[in-house]
């Protein structure tokens, strides 16, 4: 039986008239989000200072490690020179230790290079973030500046403008109301409107 290719057919979503759930709005304003900006960045600087104390540890672990990786490597290799020498029961005992020695060394050194990656990426995290909170803590205080400037021009605006006088005389709206019952019924008297 032949395949027939099938047309796809985009599916077209109608929209509803249901009013969507709005978030609760918290209150806060802009000196507390300032506050919490300036702690967060802060700790932010703190974590920086300790990951990079824990880098400078972890490197000069690491370092030691390989120091004694290559120094295993070099046993190992003398080792092996020895026993394809003179092949004996014990040179080979010493090229077992010896590899076991260097397996050792090598997976220490892989966790600790492990560590130190992921290190490393807390520490470029830590400072995105960092960077990301004082671009805040700016455009909020920007902000605020820019407020305060809006509500000084304002306020002027508002001493400046001058008060219009009054018309003469404005009609009331019981004035217009005893003047139309005046033109509809001429005989009746006037009477004063309060």
């Amino acid at each position: 039986m032949p395949q027939v290719k099938r047309k796809s057919v985009k599916k077209t979503t109608t929209t509803s008239r249901r009013k969507t759930p709005t978030a609760k709005k918290t209150e806060m304003n802009t000196t507390d989000f300032l506050s919490f900006l300036k702690t967060s960045a802060a700790s932010s600087e703190k974590e920086q200072a300790s990951l990079k104390k824990e880098m400078d540890k972890l490197k000069a672990k690491l370092d030691k490690a390989k120091a004694k990786q290559k120094s295993a490597k070099d046993k190992r290799v003398q080792v092996v020179e020895k026993v394809k020498a003179k092949p004996s029961q014990a040179a080979k005992n010493q090229l077992a230790k010896a590899k076991s020695a260097y397996n050792e060394a090598a997976a220490i050194v892989k966790t600790l290079s492990d560590e130190m990656n992921t290190l490393k990426d807390q520490l470029l995290e830590s400072k995105e973030t960092f960077t990301k909170t004082n671009g805040l803590k700016s455009l909020v205080a920007k902000f605020e500046r820019s407020w305060e400037k809006d509500k000084a021009a304002k306020a002027k605006k508002a001493k400046k403008v001058k008060k219009v006088a009054a018309p003469a005389k404005r009609k009331t709206k019981a004035s217009k109301k005893v003047a139309s019952v005046v033109t509809e019924n001429p005989e009746v008297e006037m009477v004063e409107a309060e």
